[in-house]
């Protein structure tokens, strides 16, 4: 009766266990990369789609003919004059709380042109409540953004108040459509590093009416490789490309994301 294996034997199975375990751990190290991967680029997607809506929905109520570009905080240039570099979109956004009736000031976006008590300090706006330090720009002027300065004087300082809207407009062209504002915004691609990555950063809660410069500074994204955006007509492109690598080494994902914003 047999007891026991063979030398012969004995070294085919550690022969056929050394080739299962080489295989064996291949194996595991693909499937950890590939999901090591998947996650990576999930991410990815996640965050590049995350900053692209952020951009988008605050564009989406911008006054249309403010929008321009810039190379860095300078350098300023309307939108539909694009060159290469332009890293920078700066706008200055309705206050959509007000016209919804939400908190004050309240404003309708009319003026009443017929109105015997309209004149140079105070037009007459039906719905207009409260009071607040803003800015109205007239739906219908012909606005001529060719410098910071123009820029800046684009918007008129006003106050609202009982039915009306108060301020300087003599020598300014009034239309019976206005929108109103009380801050700018600026995107912009700051901090990029060696690797090409930067950081996507949104400023607001400043008024270039009144001389205030950026402020409220937010990160929206980090590992940002690309921004971009492009111009037709009143519709604008933005596009984020966000890069990362995964925990294995094996290489870097980028992943862009494109909103067209009307």
């Amino acid at each position: 009766m047999r007891r026991g294996f063979t030398l012969l034997e004995l070294i085919f199975v550690i022969v056929i266990l050394g080739v299962m375990s080489k295989f064996g751990v291949e194996l595991l190290y693909k499937i950890y990369v590939s999901y090591v991967s998947s996650n990576t680029l999930n991410r990815v997607q996640g965050q590049s789609e995350l900053a692209v809506e952020q951009i988008a929905n605050r564009l989406k109520y911008r006054i249309k003919d403010t929008t321009v570009a810039k190379v860095g905080n300078s350098s300023l240039q309307p939108i539909g004059n694009l060159g290469a570099g332009y890293t920078t979109i700066e706008w200055i956004g309705v206050d959509l709380d007000g016209w919804r009736g939400v908190g004050t000031p309240l404003w309708s976006g009319l003026i009443d042109l017929n109105n015997g008590a309209t004149n140079n300090a105070s037009l007459v706006s039906p719905g207009s409540l409260g009071a607040g330090n803003g800015a109205v720009f007239f739906i219908g002027s012909d606005l001529d953004i060719s410098s910071q300065a123009s820029w800046d004087a684009s918007m008129i300082p006003v106050n609202s108040v009982a039915g009306a809207i108060t301020g300087n407009f003599v020598g300014q062209d009034v239309f019976e459509f206005y929108q109103f504002a009380t801050t700018a915004y600026q995107v912009s691609l700051e901090n990029v590093g060696a690797d090409g990555n930067g950081e996507l950063v949104l400023y607001s809660g400043y008024r270039p009416w009144a001389g205030e410069t950026r402020a409220n500074r937010q990160v929206l994204m980090e590992d940002v490789k690309t921004f971009n955006f492009g111009y037709s007509g009143d519709v604008l492109l933005i596009k984020v490309c966000v890069s990362d690598g995964d925990a294995t080494g094996t290489g870097e994902y980028a992943i862009c994301k494109e909103k067209v914003v009307f």
